[in-house]
């Protein structure tokens, strides 16, 4: 996906992680951002790694919507632990 701004991402949702608690909820736990901006703004990225000339963030969903706050933790936890091993194929 592309924001308004150029910033490309990629989001990973489960159908078991959808909330009741807002508009239009996909399931979100985790997205995956190239070359992540600094800005105060952009969003908050708990790891980095460099994959060729390009710079990867991982951001961890809030557990605002989801009525599974445990599952989405064991998600965000899982995924997290593999995202030092993201390469290029």
């Amino acid at each position: 996906m592309r924001t308004a701004d150029s910033t490309e991402y990629v989001d990973f949702s489960a159908p078991e992680l959808v909330g009741t608690k807002c508009t239009d909820d996909k399931g979100v736990f985790v997205s995956i951002i190239q070359n992540p901006s600094t800005d105060e703004g952009s969003a908050t990225i708990s790891k980095t790694v460099t994959v060729g000339e390009d710079s990867y963030g991982l951001s961890l969903a809030s557990e605002t919507c989801t009525s599974d706050v445990e599952l989405l933790k064991q998600y965000q936890t899982s995924f997290s632990d593999a995202f030092t091993l993201l390469k290029s194929l």
